[in-house]
């Protein structure tokens, strides 16, 4: 690994930026295609007679809520789920084996979690299973957050038992709530558009947190470089314990201080990567409060009515 240098990582950071200033020419072409690529669904699903996806059930307001609850839903579900088993282990150096022992006390709250639900979700308004469902998943990603490279499966138990326990709760009562209002004869249509919206909030998910992690892991490392300089004491002091630990061990003082500095290195991805993944739990958390008011344009299910078939 190579030693630390301020003046290269600023010119790195440097050039990052006038690139995404520019634009990538690839990037760009993309985007314009994908616009112009909606405007034509758009535009086709609206002029056919019989429309692969009927946007015109989008005049309910409750399909509109829930289709966005819906794609809130597959970002907490997928996006969050997805980047617990990288932490675990690339930060936390789990095995594949490892990773999944950890994420099995969570599916099987879940699973007990369904049975229940399933009981209780004709009896309740649907909505209120949905807020404390929002509360429980926000409450859970502001506590995934606290992660730190000391964190073990012990801490993570509880909070991902709780990601379980709360997207069940969310997700047969928004189905109830979201098609309740809607006319048996817009209910098929709606829920082709439904299912849509939560496939595409777990793709654009993964995504979406996978780009931000990136994104953070280097403006959080470039953040992390600036302080190690001349002027930080705190940083020369564990640089000079560095190269006298190698020293000790056997190696000249040249490469006493190459190793002194590729282990600050190290440290600094370390850091970099678990800042950036409280970072993308802090985000998503924040993201289940700010959808909360959705739930006022959510109407109830009707004494009767069987949720559509979303499978």
């Amino acid at each position: 690994m190579r030693a630390v240098n301020i003046r290269e990582a600023k010119t790195h950071l440097s050039r990052l930026v006038d690139r995404a200033a520019k634009g990538e020419p690839f990037i760009i072409a993309m985007a314009a295609t994908s616009l112009i690529g909606l405007v034509l669904f758009i535009w086709q699903e609206l002029t056919c007679e019989s429309p692969a996806v009927n946007l015109r059930v989008l005049r309910h307001r409750s399909l509109v809520a829930g289709s966005m609850l819906s794609m809130l839903l597959g970002m907490g579900l997928y996006g969050a789920l997805f980047a617990i088993p990288i932490f675990a282990q690339t930060i936390l150096n789990f095995t594949a084996t490892d990773t999944g022992l950890l994420l099995l006390p969570g599916s099987i709250a879940s699973g007990f979690t369904m049975l229940l639900v399933g009981r209780i979700s004709g009896k309740l308004d649907p909505r209120w299973l949905i807020a404390l469902g929002s509360l429980i998943m926000s409450f859970t990603m502001f506590s995934l957050s606290a992660i730190s490279p000391q964190t073990n499966a012990d801490t993570l138990y509880w909070p991902l038992v709780w990601r379980g326990i709360g997207t069940v709760m969310m997700y047969l009562p928004l189905s109830l709530a979201t098609f309740g209002p809607i006319p048996k004869e817009d209910t098929s249509a709606a829920a082709g558009f439904y299912n849509l919206t939560r496939q595409i909030g777990g793709s654009l998910g993964i995504a979406f947190l996978t780009t931000f992690l990136s994104q953070r892991e280097n403006l959080h490392r470039s953040h992390l470089v600036e302080r190690i300089n001349a002027y930080n004491p705190i940083a020369q002091q564990q640089i000079h314990g560095l190269t006298s630990a190698f020293q000790h061990r056997g190696a000249d003082l040249a490469m006493a201080k190459q190793q002194a500095y590729a282990a600050i290195n190290g440290m600094l991805d370390l850091q970099a990567g678990v800042i950036s993944y409280d970072d993308i739990f802090h985000v998503v958390g924040l993201a289940f409060l700010l959808a909360l008011p959705l739930l006022f344009l959510l109407g109830k299910p009707k004494k009767g009515n069987a949720p559509a078939d979303l499978h």
